[in-house]
């Protein structure tokens, strides 16, 4: 049994070896991204017109090279949500830091999911940039800006009342 667990071990470490050290640079990851979304609240939504040359998968980089500004700028483009919104958000809510916590211990990542009002958010998408992001920007395209507090304050200064 002993001997199992070592190999086990072993090839556990051997595989992250090799991926930590013989990987290129910039590995890209896709993510599905073509769910169909239900708009509540049109006009808070950046007006324009979705072509059919909308991509259904979004290159993703995966050793944290590219900055969070271009990823929101990635998803707000591809889910056809106002830029100036989602960043507004993020700085707002967690000053782009991914591993935010708040709320007494009850919001988590860059766009503070409150865990008690969203049950269906797993902790771990709230901080993982990436899921958190696509979540937030599904959301934001149906409407959902009030959800969050600094939604609510862009509005405000927007007048989108």
């Amino acid at each position: 049994m002993k001997l199992i667990r070592f190999t086990i071990f072993c090839f556990t470490f051997s595989v992250i070896f090799m991926i930590l050290f013989t990987s290129p640079k910039r590995e890209i990851n896709f993510v599905r991204a073509d769910e169909e979304i239900q708009v509540e609240n049109p006009e808070v939504i950046q007006h324009s017109t979705p072509t059919p040359e909308t991509p259904t998968v979004a290159p993703i980089i995966a050793d944290n090279s590219t900055p969070i500004r271009e990823m929101i700028d990635f998803y707000a483009e591809m889910f056809n949500v106002s830029k100036e919104m989602a960043h507004y958000i993020v700085k707002c809510e967690s000053n782009y830091n991914e591993k935010n916590v708040g709320d007494s211990g009850r919001s988590f990542g860059l766009w503070q999911w409150f865990l008690p009002a969203h049950p269906e958010m797993p902790k771990e998408c709230a901080l993982d940039s990436t899921c958190s992001t696509i979540a937030a920007m599904k959301d934001l395209r149906a409407g959902k800006v009030r959800q969050w507090t600094c939604g609510k304050y862009y509005l405000e200064e927007t007048n989108h009342l």
